[in-house]
């Protein structure tokens, strides 16, 4: 049986790559089609393999409309990493006019952002408006005559083509969409943990028997085990570490005006620490590594620690600062202290209700006063309510059957 995985770009390969064992074992093949070409990945071969996965450039097909890409492979399923940008819709309303089941795989864990505020990010009107000069071709040339063409075959509702005026709007003004349109619905969706069920439900106009949750890939992309669970809750020694986990922002148009301005936020902030003698760890968000970024952090004397030693960073630091990421779920199921960012470009962020209801929780509202935040959450510590919190937010074990359980998932569609 094949199965499509659909993408704007290779950079998020790895998330279907780890299925390749078990889609096997189910006997799918699987392959993805991404629109690198359109300006995300411009030079990217037509075809290639990744990691074992074969991809494909949606310049393999030539002139073929989706519609007929989809018609030419009959696939038995499609995987989507999000069905919120246009194209990815354009492709679900196709998929569905076909009868094909599709999968919204979440690619990260959304219950760190204030997703239920409706406003989950702070976004940087100078640094927007430059994405948006960027981007501005692609779209009124490419992705939204596509996305107006499947409306007209597909038939949409007088309401939907509203709704896509409104959302091109939401866009360019950095306004957070909370429902989108009936066409990011999925005929299934896989979250990391309980913790997005809300959110799947809300955007994607989704019901609780279509939601499945899956268990977090980022603990085996960062070889987290058991052993880890809590263990920088038992007594040891201040290494007066700290470390910054970077969500991504000045990638795209958020908290900072451009990456110079990001790299100057981190070299101020290294600079405050040091007064209290402690010492900067950087993990940076991939995007920022896509974008060749690291290599200016290094160059400024930042020290930047990798995915392959993010893990025993972690264990050797008295603590976290973060933005609304992902990531940060790591430390925190790792017992250490969190220290939200609001300051500076993160005045006023918002955090979602996983990050809030962690009883190790400290909000950064100044970076001088770190010092005496860090003693008095270590002296006021409730060790009993961080490990119930563990708990609930840990996700589905053994983590390394998340693979399986998403393929069982699209087993259980195509049958």
């Amino acid at each position: 049986m094949k199965v499509i995985a659909f993408d704007s770009w290779t950079a998020g390969y790895f998330h279907f790559s780890r299925l390749l064992q078990s889609f096997g074992d189910y006997g799918f093949n699987l392959k993805l089609i991404h629109l690198g070409s359109w300006g995300h990945d411009k030079n990217r071969p037509r075809f290639e393999i990744i990691d074992g996965l074969p991809v494909y450039d949606i310049s393999f097909y030539g002139k073929k409309s989706f519609l007929e890409i989809l018609t030419y492979e009959k696939p038995d399923a499609i995987i989507f990493l999000c069905t919120e940008a246009f194209a990815h819709r354009a492709f679900n309303r196709y998929a569905k006019i076909l009868g094909i089941p599709t999968l919204n795989l979440y690619h990260g864990l959304l219950a760190v952002q204030a997703v239920e505020s409706g406003k989950p990010d702070k976004f940087n009107f100078f640094a927007q408006t430059k994405l948006i000069l960027v981007r501005l071709f692609k779209n009124i040339f490419i992705i939204w005559p596509i996305y107006l063409r499947a409306l007209i075959l597909t038939k949409a509702s007088f309401s939907e083509y509203i709704k896509f005026c409104d959302h091109i709007f939401c866009k360019i003004f950095g306004k957070y969409i909370r429902v989108l349109g009936i066409d990011s619905q999925t005929s299934a969706c896989a979250v990391y943990t309980a913790a997005d069920i809300d959110h799947a439900k809300i955007k994607f106009h989704l019901d609780n028997s279509q939601i499945k949750v899956v268990g977090n890939p980022d603990l085996l992309k960062f070889n987290f085990q058991e052993k880890h669970f809590g263990c920088c809750l038992q007594e040891k020694i201040k290494s007066k570490k700290i470390l910054y986990i970077d969500h991504g922002g000045s990638t795209c148009g958020l908290n900072f005006n451009s990456p110079a301005d990001f790299l100057n936020f981190l070299i101020t902030l290294r600079s405050k620490l040091l007064t209290f003698n402690y010492e900067l760890i950087i993990k940076l968000h991939p995007s920022q590594l896509k974008a060749g970024f690291d290599d200016n952090v290094k160059s400024s004397g930042l020290y930047v620690c990798d995915d392959s030693n993010f893990l025993s960073a972690m264990q050797y630091c008295d603590a976290v600062i973060t933005g609304p990421s992902s990531a940060s779920i790591l430390p925190a199921l790792m017992g250490l202290p969190i220290l939200l960012l609001r300051f500076g470009p993160f005045t006023g962020q918002k955090y979602g209700k996983i990050l809030n209801t962690y009883p190790r929780t400290i909000i950064l509202d100044e970076v001088m006063e770190i010092d005496n935040l860090i003693c008095e959450e270590a002296n006021s510590v409730n060790f009993s309510k961080v490990w119930e919190w563990i708990r609930i937010n840990s996700g589905p074990m053994p983590i390394d059957q998340m693979p399986s359980r998403v393929a069982e998932i699209i087993h259980g569609l195509v049958s």
